[in-house]
């Protein structure tokens, strides 16, 4: 049986009420069929890292299974878009601490990030400015969780526009016009992060 590219959000969000309720067979069910759409997005993630980057996609997809899976049963998901977000953030976190570790060099010298470029951004070749993008994103949660949730979606999952609409329930003209707005607040607090 052939595996779907990007599996369907009705399958996904009643997979996870299966899971809730505790039916046999349901958390095995999930993972077959997120697994490979996960692994898509952390390739798409890693390409912007260096080849000799110590994380492979597998690599990643498991931590973020490690973060995720223990406790599928005993979260309320509310649908696709609820387990995604949950998966960004795991990778999001997994990449930071990443950063953290691999930071050698004081904040003050992380190099002013082209706000343009950053889905292109490496966690591996530029970790202080990789962290600096992190501190305005958590700063972006508190302004407004949707936009940061975009955020994540695009930046730390790699979902592209038409995706990222999908999960969030709303229409690609509409996150786009929202990523406008993201990407200028963060211009905006990386300018006040580095004149400070």
């Amino acid at each position: 049986m052939e595996e779907p590219n990007e599996p369907g959000a009705g399958d996904i969000t009643e997979m996870l009420h299966l899971l809730k309720d505790g039916r046999d067979g349901s958390r095995d069910a999930l993972v077959r069929e997120v697994y490979q759409h996960l692994r898509q997005l952390a390739r798409f993630r890693l390409a912007k890292e260096r080849p000799d980057h110590t994380f492979q996609a597998t690599e990643l997809v498991h931590e973020a299974y490690q973060k995720i899976f223990p406790h599928l049963g005993q979260r309320d998901w509310q649908s696709r878009e609820h387990f995604f977000a949950a998966a960004a953030q795991a990778m999001r976190q997994i990449l930071i601490n990443h950063a953290r570790a691999k930071a050698t060099s004081k904040r003050s010298h992380a190099k002013p990030l082209e706000i343009s470029n950053i889905l292109d951004l490496s966690a591996e070749k530029e970790p202080d400015t990789f962290l600096a993008l992190n501190e305005v994103i958590e700063k972006l949660e508190d302004y407004d969780p949707k936009l940061a949730q975009l955020v994540n979606l695009r930046f730390f999952v790699g979902l592209d526009l038409k995706e990222t609409a999908e999960i969030m329930g709303t229409s690609t003209r509409s996150v786009k016009r929202h990523w406008q707005f993201a990407r200028a607040w963060l211009a905006r607090e990386l300018l006040k992060e580095r004149d400070s």
